[in-house]
């Protein structure tokens, strides 16, 4: 509560360049890249464990890595705690992921079918 420096563990809320550029939003990103095809690929009731997994291991760093809101009122950050960190994280694996399903299906296909005559590889038209 009312931190006045976020380390390079925090990721800070907010739009625009202040926040994309601050070094624990960018890992954070990286981090949240790593298991989107996890998360595609995970029943609709193990999605949550995905996010909670992330923002476990998150605040496990040294410092600990913590998920910080700017109080406008005080111009000091504080920490949103673990639900919005979990309903941030799960937001951050769905993005793009209907495109990573249909990428994930579409190599899924290719090889699926025997080649052609002049030993081409056929794929599944679509």
């Amino acid at each position: 509560k009312n931190i006045r420096d976020p380390t390079h563990n925090d990721i800070l809320y907010g739009r625009g360049g202040g926040t994309n550029h601050h070094p624990g939003n960018k890992r954070y990103r990286k981090w949240v890249e790593d298991r989107k095809v996890e998360y595609v690929n995970s029943k609709r009731l193990d999605k949550p464990v995905v996010a909670l997994d992330i923002v476990k291991k998150w605040r496990s760093q040294n410092p600990p890595g913590r998920f910080l809101k700017m109080d406008d009122k005080t111009g000091l950050w504080n920490d949103v705690g673990d639900k919005k960190a979990r309903e941030k994280t799960s937001q951050a694996l769905r993005e793009k992921a209907p495109q990573i399903r249909r990428e994930l299906e579409e190599a899924a296909t290719v090889g699926a079918y025997p080649a052609g005559e002049n030993g081409e590889q056929r794929t599944k038209k679509t």
